[in-house]
């Protein structure tokens, strides 16, 4: 009587970077596996246990994350079966341990303030365990430090150019070799001084004064409507009003 014995197959699981290493939050770890017989037809089935799996020899790299204040371990497992017949099959393991979640956030009362404001930044990260380090970073301000995790504080801004200042913050912890970082764009616009000249000054009823808007940003450069976003709001004390740059006014005095 004839016996057929079909081939056993064996694989084993390599990864980059190499298990059991630890990975980061959010870190992906690419997984090849490697069969023997080489070359046997073989059907794969791989579990990641985080709920997901995939059907392909060779998948695609696969993120891990979890929001435990410790490290958590994700036993992968690999199944290949060979379709040459007998139901052969066997299993390869690999644990993927993740760091503990790290968090990182704020929050600010103003995306945009004048010169000389200040914004409200609180620091309203959730989870500190296993932390070794905070930074705070201004590119604009080498000088900042932010609040810790609960607080908060005001800091003020200045702009003394003629254009708008984009300050970038950031908060970022670190636990080990990994971070976690949060950033906030604040606008700080220039400061200026409004003035204005007027010709003439001493006038007869009915005539017209000519008033010259001579406003400056705190650097020099003269505040015109080309400058960009400037309203004008001009009260000539007579009940009128003017939304122009230098506007024309006619001033009457009825009284005898």
């Amino acid at each position: 009587k004839r016996i057929t014995v079909f081939p056993e197959p064996s694989v084993t699981i390599s990864s980059v970077p190499v298990l059991p290493t630890l990975i980061c939050n959010n870190e992906s770890v690419d997984f090849n596996s490697s069969i023997t017989p080489v070359g046997l037809s073989a059907d794969y089935f791989w579990e990641f246990c985080d709920g997901s799996s995939t059907a392909v020899s060779n998948p695609l790299p696969h993120g891990y994350s979890h929001f435990n204040p410790t490290s958590q371990t994700f036993p992968v497992k690999l199944i290949v079966t060979s379709k040459s017949g007998g139901a052969c099959d066997d299993t390869a393991y690999a644990p993927v341990n993740v760091a503990p979640y790290l968090d990182a956030s704020f929050t600010v009362d103003k995306s945009a303030v004048c010169s000389g404001n200040s914004v409200r930044i609180a620091n309203t990260t959730s989870n500190l365990a296993n932390v070794s380090s905070m930074t705070w970073t201004d590119d604009k301000d080498p000088s900042f430090t932010g609040p810790t995790r609960g607080n908060f504080l005001n800091k003020t801004f200045t702009n003394t150019t003629h254009a708008p200042i984009i300050h970038n913050l950031t908060l970022t912890y670190t636990s080990g070799s990994c971070s976690k970082s949060f950033s906030v764009a604040i606008t700080v616009n220039p400061e200026f001084t409004t003035a204005f000249s007027l010709s003439p000054n001493l006038i007869c009823n009915n005539d017209i004064v000519t008033f010259t808007d001579n406003s400056k940003y705190a650097d020099g450069t003269d505040l015109t409507s080309s400058s960009g976003n400037v309203i004008y709001n001009w009260t000539f004390g007579d009940g009128n009003t003017s939304s122009q740059e230098s506007p024309t006014h006619a001033f009457k005095n009825t009284d005898n």
